[in-house]
């Protein structure tokens, strides 16, 4: 487009791989990529009842590599295999998939926290859309420049949010 425009996604029945379950919906506005080379995405729950699906966007020109870095929400490093985990993400390219399959997080108890983001370009879009696996409820969360997020405020945010994160 030659002006600016606002996106916006609304999503009904959703089906994640692996999950059986359709969900209601999600609903993830459009963030413009910048130039930043590190974002937070602040929440995520998976196990105990839980799924989380993490997306990334690549609108660079060229590949570019990403480092995918999982906190618990007091900001301890996730203790699963795969973390941090990298990623070759080709131009224009994108990946989708699950917080189990790329962290190796498991189902038998329920994991909260945050994940850094770090890219080797910037111009990337991403988020975490997570929920139940056994109800139909979902939401998504967007990747915020790092510049612009407060970790102190991520911890009180996830640990307050929603009831998912309580204990």
């Amino acid at each position: 487009s030659n002006r600016l425009l606002i996106g916006h996604e609304v999503v009904a029945n959703y089906v994640v791989a692996g999950n059986p379950l359709a969900h209601e919906s999600i609903a993830l506005s459009a963030q413009p990529p910048t130039t930043a080379l590190q974002y937070i995405i602040p929440e995520f729950a998976v196990g105990g009842g839980y799924v989380s699906l993490l997306g990334l966007v690549n609108s660079g020109g060229v590949a570019q590599q990403v480092t995918l870095t999982a906190y618990n929400n007091d900001g301890t490093l996730a203790n699963v295999p795969n973390n941090p985990k990298r990623i070759a993400l080709n131009a224009n390219a994108g990946l989708r998939d699950t917080l189990e399959d790329l962290f190796g997080f498991t189902d038998d108890k329920l994991s909260t926290g945050w994940i850094q983001v770090t890219s080797s370009l910037g111009y990337l879009s991403c988020y975490v859309a997570y929920g139940s696996t056994v109800a139909p409820a979902f939401a998504a969360v967007s990747g915020v420049d790092i510049a612009t997020a407060s970790k102190t405020g991520i911890y009180s945010e996830v640990s307050q949010s929603s009831g998912f994160f309580a204990g």
